[in-house]
């Protein structure tokens, strides 16, 4: 016995309209994403600062209020986060498009959240990122807690460069890399777990 045909009535309800539903409801459910995501960049509140230093280096303030960023070369305002790395260093990976202000992505994603997680860390970690350029490992010194002076790292990591920027694209979580032994670690590691949280995940 032959299955009748649907009718034109059902054709249009079942698939085009079903269609164009299902195409509505996720353009919804996307604009409502990033609408939560612009609202959160808005509330954000918080300045980044980077010191390079060696010959032609210098310090400068990423501030960001009410959704905007500006480039300032000094801050009273007390940095969510403090990046020291040496001029060479900071070229090696600039060269290379993956550094950690300058690589895929264009910086650390700030929300309030994130930015509550940084503010309640303090300690300094050392990033050493293989596989940069084929030359020595390329070390990035992260610092929170609001310190002025660059202290030691309680923590150093070691992974290569193109591991880091996957965490920081949101495609590797800290932990996986961890179990998959992508990162050697010493010392606090408590402190890189922190981090890794509030910088990746």
């Amino acid at each position: 016995m032959s299955t009748p045909e649907p009718s034109v009535g059902e054709v249009l309800r079942d698939r085009v309209a079903a269609a164009h539903n299902r195409r509505t409801a996720e353009l919804r459910g996307a604009a409502a994403e990033a609408a939560r995501r612009l609202a959160g960049r808005l509330a954000v509140a918080a300045t980044l600062r980077l010191v390079l230093e060696g010959a032609g280096g210098g310090e400068w303030h990423l501030v960001v209020r009410d959704g905007e960023m500006r480039v300032e070369t000094a801050s009273d305002d007390a940095p969510v986060m403090a990046v020291f790395q040496s001029v060479v260093d900071w070229q090696r990976l600039l060269a290379a498009g993956k550094g950690l202000f300058v690589g895929r992505g264009g910086g650390v994603e700030l929300s309030p959240a994130r930015v509550a997680r940084l503010r309640a860390l303090s300690g300094a970690l050392e990033f050493r990122l293989t596989e940069v350029d084929g030359g020595q490992p390329v070390k990035v010194l992260l610092q929170l807690g609001g310190a002025r002076e660059r202290r030691a790292p309680a923590t150093t990591l070691t992974l290569r460069a193109e591991d880091a920027q996957r965490m920081h694209a949101g495609e590797l979580a800290p932990p996986q890399a961890m179990m998959q032994g992508l990162v050697q670690l010493a010392g606090d590691a408590a402190l890189a777990m922190q981090v890794g949280a509030a910088l990746f995940m």
